[in-house]
């Protein structure tokens, strides 16, 4: 709830007045059929859901930050008992590090919180802007694509402009970490609002 994961139809969902329904005219309802949306930072929901549902359940997709609407960290031990509870169950967890991955640090949210994904996605800030998107994950899932088994095409992969800005940029940010700094000014920035807010009442 409240996480974004694209333009993809049966992801793109928003809760009018309480009910889950498409976000866009032109969406067909169907596609929303086989997805569940469930709150955030609550693996006790989750937990009865897959007691219920465990066994017609693939995947589990989250922002392990939830960035898209304001940030928000996951709880204490949120992530990794969400991992244990999809490990379970053999399901899929995937992390869309699409705004996290390569903004909180090398690493992303998986290093920063010690839990590993079966995937992750993310986006043209591994490339420093240039428009390009990575899948990373296990071994026995990515091999599926490479014996064709799960079909991943298109005009842009391997594009060879993309991949070089994403060495480029994994070789400067390694060389030149910025993320300390980062943090610095961002501690003062949400200080400086902290006062400004407390001084309006």
């Amino acid at each position: 709830e409240g996480h974004y994961h694209g333009w993809l139809d049966n992801v793109l969902i928003t809760d009018r007045d309480g009910v889950w329904e498409a976000a866009s005219a032109g969406q067909l309802s169907s596609h929303l059929d086989d997805t569940l949306v469930l709150p955030w930072n609550d693996a006790d929901v989750l937990a009865d859901v897959l007691e219920r549902e465990g066994e017609r359940i693939a995947a589990v997709i989250m922002e392990p930050i939830m960035i898209n609407s304001g940030v928000i960290e996951p709880g204490p031990a949120y992530l990794e008992r969400v991992r244990r509870l999809c490990s379970r169950y053999g399901i899929v967890i995937i992390f869309d590090e699409v705004i996290s991955g390569f903004r909180l640090g090398l690493g992303g949210a998986v290093r920063r919180y010690g839990v590993t994904p079966d995937l992750a996605l993310y986006g043209k800030a591994i490339a420093g802007g240039v428009p390009v998107s990575a899948l990373a994950g296990r071994e026995d899932l990515m091999h599926r694509i490479g014996t064709g088994e799960v079909n991943h095409s298109g005009t842009f992969n391997g594009w060879a402009p993309g991949m070089a800005a994403v060495v480029a940029t994994l070789e400067y940010l390694r060389d030149h970490p910025p993320y300390a700094s980062i943090a610095e000014y961002g501690t003062k920035l949400m200080a400086g609002l902290r006062e400004i807010g407390e001084s309006v009442g």
